[in-house]
């Protein structure tokens, strides 16, 4: 009910005709059945007007950033970056928790940690439906194992490579926020701005 619902908001399918997805459990648009309840992307939060430019920052240096939970008020809750490929990075901050204890998942099946997508850039709704191959509109980076994608957080103290030389390295990780190391920006220097001087008036003789 909840996917179909995102449908008529104007969200769009992520996995493919053939049941196949770059994304799946990590969306609630990329498997329309799945044993695991989802909620939808901080990609699909932003095009929907749910997230604004005080939630999702753009990263424009190497460095470290703090991440939020995506229910925390007025707090930064994901990061974003254009990349030279055409692709936009996106990073969330993704909590599962045991439905039996309450406690926060940081297995090897289930994991907590940082999330990373790409996503075309400029594309509000991505749709991965009839892209064929390895291009999908939008997909999870994962290290992981597991097809499903249940396993592709980068948990506390792990690494992973994005690409376009970009290493993500979660440095803490609580039920509170997460932080993470990112480096391989591409950082430009600002070209500083001369004010012109004022040629002064000759001197009347």
């Amino acid at each position: 009910i909840c996917h179909e619902t995102m449908h008529a908001l104007g969200l769009k399918d992520l996995y493919r005709s053939n049941q196949t997805s770059a994304v799946y459990y990590m969306s609630l648009m990329a498997k329309h059945l799945t044993p695991i309840g989802q909620y939808i992307s901080v990609k699909e939060r932003e095009s929907l007007g749910w997230l604004d430019n005080n939630q999702i920052k753009t990263i424009d240096k190497n460095g470290t950033y703090t991440l939020y939970p995506a229910s925390a008020q007025n707090e930064v809750v994901a990061y974003k970056r254009d990349l030279p490929n055409g692709k936009t990075l996106y990073l969330e901050n993704k909590k599962l928790y045991s439905c039996n204890t309450g406690d926060l998942k940081k297995g090897v099946t289930l994991k907590s940690g940082l999330i990373c997508y790409l996503a075309n850039t400029g594309v509000r709704f991505p749709s991965n439906i009839n892209t064929t191959g390895v291009n999908w509109n939008m997909q999870v980076v994962s290290n992981g194992q597991y097809s499903t994608m249940s396993d592709c957080a980068v948990g506390d103290g792990e690494e992973l490579y994005i690409g376009n030389d970009i290493f993500v390295y979660v440095t803490n990780m609580s039920a509170d926020k997460l932080e993470f190391e990112i480096s391989g920006i591409a950082e430009t220097t600002p070209t500083p701005t001369l004010t012109p001087t004022a040629t002064p008036s000759p001197t009347p003789t």
